[in-house]
């Protein structure tokens, strides 16, 4: 499988929130979080439009630590 592109501008201020349903078992939330926390790693990014994978990695970094907070 390759690296995510990379998005062509910054993150806009707003804030979309959106449901998710999960299944009320540890496991499944386990999956989940290993899942969203592959997001924070630039290594999975390759560069496509103007920011960077550090760039783009930081951004999901800060919606992980929300997520987890």
């Amino acid at each position: 499988m390759g690296k995510w592109p990379t998005p062509d501008n910054p993150p806009a201020p707003l804030t979309v929130t959106r449901a998710v349903l999960l299944p009320a078992d540890t496991q499944y939330l386990a999956a989940i979080n290993g899942a969203i926390s592959e997001l924070a790693n630039p290594d999975n990014w390759e560069q496509v439009g103007t920011q960077t994978p550090e760039d783009t990695a930081d951004f999901w970094l800060r919606v992980l630590i929300d997520w987890y907070g």
